[in-house]
Order: structure tokens, then C-alpha cells, then sequence
């Protein structure tokens, strides 16, 4: 990494070389932020295993290509003008099978920043004014809470896989800061976002099937709520979070343990999305809609 001169003459940073831990650290606070910059429009970060990680888009584009779809890609006008807003905290709350997932993966594979071309240019959401400023432009953190470790036996080992998993993400995608490895997961993400102003979209699938695991205790329920709160709550570095689930969150913070977070339909009214492509046949070269 290098200090160049930009068409203006401001200096900037440009990351194409090999990261200079010292010169990285005697730079500005806007000049790390222009690196920052240079990283998101240069290149995607590393996919991990929860920062970046592929397989929402890869789940969402296996759903797509199959015989029958419906584009419910609606629901993204609701939550792009969200982004970066005081109530930018969804809790989407439905029985089982009811697409809750899919939804989850969609919501991810939009935002993500990765490689891959878009899935939506073809869908409802390619109408919307800020679509291509938007697509593919953030750092996206996906948690299925339903995964847990091999042999897993308590909420320790449970919550460890989470924020280890999130730590070693993120000591990989910014290799030039200083992450304390032992440090809880939102002081390091509140300090990536003070050195970089790098912000992070949370996309959370089954946030209560932790409630459902038989090894759980009522403590560990406090404790993973707990968690939920210092994770999100009050956070500059949360551009946007998303969360499903078949238990209202609502019910479940009485305590004002995650009152910033607005559940829907309890709390948010999220509009259903339109269906507007009810099967599309491939075989066939045909596309039903409505």
C-alpha cells in the first residue's frame, strides 16, 4: 500500500500493493478511510465464514434458476432507505416453512459484496431508483443461529463457534488494524468502524432456535439475549440488521434486554412483498407473472 495523488492533488491511499502496517498507522483518519474506500471498489473482502460469506448467494441463486420462482424482491425498497437510520432493526417473525430463509439469503445475496455478478437485475427490485448504488455494495454478516458445533453439548460451545468465527473473519478481511483476539466481538467490530468507518449489514436466520436446543437452560436464554444486545444495540458500525424467526423477539425482551429492535408484524409493519413472478418454465422459454 502506497500514498498517491489523486486528479485533485488530495493524497490517498491505494491498496493494490502489499499493506505497510507502519505507514498505515501514521496515516490520517480520512486517509484510512479512502483506503478503505479503494478496498470496497477494488476488490471484495475475503469471504469468511459469517463476514462476506458466499453460500446466501449461492443458496438464493440455486432457489432462482430452479423451475418455479417468485420474486419477492419488493421487500428490499422497504429496507434499503433503512440503511443507516435510527430504526433500522427488523425482526421478521412466521411460522415454519414459510419461506422465512429464502428471504434471509435474498436479503444477504443483495448486499453482499462479493465477486459474483448480480441475481436481480432481472427482478422487481432493478426498477428502484437506488438499485445500482446499492447491489452488491456492503459487508454483510450472515448468521444461521440453527448451526452449532460438532458434539456440541452447552450454550459455551455454542456461542464460542459465533464469536470466534466472527473474529477470525474479521482479523482476516483488515489484516493492516490491530485486532485483540481476545476482545468481545462488538468492541473489535467499534473499532474496526473507528479506523475505517466500515459498517456491516446483519442478516440473522433463526434467531430463537437457540430457544428450542435441549442443552439451553433459562440462564442461557438471559445470556443469549444479553448477547443479541451488546452485538447490536446502539451499534454505528450496524448499517442494517434482519433477523427471522418463529418466536416474537418482542415477548422475549420484556426486560428491555432488545427494545431496539422493531419486530414485524408486532412492532414494524413490514408489507408483505408482491408475488411478482408466480413460475417462470425454463424448459419451456415461458414467464407467467402478475
Amino acid at each position: 500500500m502506497r500514498a498517491v495523488e489523486n486528479a485533485d492533488g488530495v493524497s490517498g491511499l491505494e491498496a493494490e500493493c502489499e499493506i505497510d502496517l507502519h505507514f498505515y498507522n501514521s496515516c490520517t483518519t480520512g486517509e484510512k478511510r479512502l483506503y478503505s474506500y479503494y478496498r470496497h471498489r477494488g476488490r471484495a473482502h475475503k469471504m469468511g465464514q459469517f463476514l462476506n460469506n458466499k453460500e446466501p448467494y449461492d443458496k438464493y441463486r440455486t432457489v432462482k434458476n430452479g423451475p418455479y420462482f417468485v420474486d419477492k424482491s419488493e421487500i428490499l425498497e422497504e429496507l434499503i432507505p433503512a440503511l443507516q437510520q435510527e430504526q433500522r432493526f427488523f425482526c421478521i417473525t412466521r411460522p415454519r416453512r414459510f419461506g422465512k430463509t429464502i428471504m434471509a439469503n435474498m436479503i444477504a445475496a443483495f448486499f453482499e459484496n462479493t465477486e459474483e455478478e448480480s441475481l436481480f437485475d432481472d427482478l422487481y427490485i432493478s426498477r428502484y431508483k437506488h438499485y445500482k448504488e446499492q447491489a452488491g455494495r456492503h459487508d454483510v454478516i450472515y448468521i444461521d443461529f440453527s448451526e452449532m458445533p460438532r458434539g456440541c453439548r452447552n450454550y459455551q460451545e455454542y456461542i464460542l463457534r459465533i464469536q470466534d468465527g466472527l473474529i477470525r473473519d474479521i482479523e482476516e478481511a483488515y489484516p493492516e488494524l490491530e485486532i485483540k483476539s481476545d476482545a468481545a466481538v462488538w468492541d473489535i467490530l467499534s473499532h474496526v468502524f473507528d479506523k475505517t468507518g466500515d459498517k456491516f449489514v446483519f442478516v440473522m436466520d433463526e434467531w430463537d432456535a437457540v430457544f428450542h436446543m435441549s442443552f439451553i437452560t433459562e440462564q442461557d436464554r438471559e445470556n443469549f439475549l444479553l448477547f443479541l444486545k451488546l452485538l447490536l444495540k446502539g451499534k454505528s458500525y450496524v448499517e442494517l440488521a434482519y433477523m427471522t424467526g418463529v418466536l416474537p423477539i418482542a415477548k422475549y425482551s420484556e426486560k428491555a434486554v432488545h427494545r431496539s429492535i422493531r419486530s414485524a408484524p408486532a412492532w414494524c409493519p413490514v408489507r408483505e412483498p408482491a408475488l411478482h413472478i408466480i413460475s417462470i418454465h425454463k424448459k419451456e422459454g415461458k414467464q407467467h407473472g402478475k
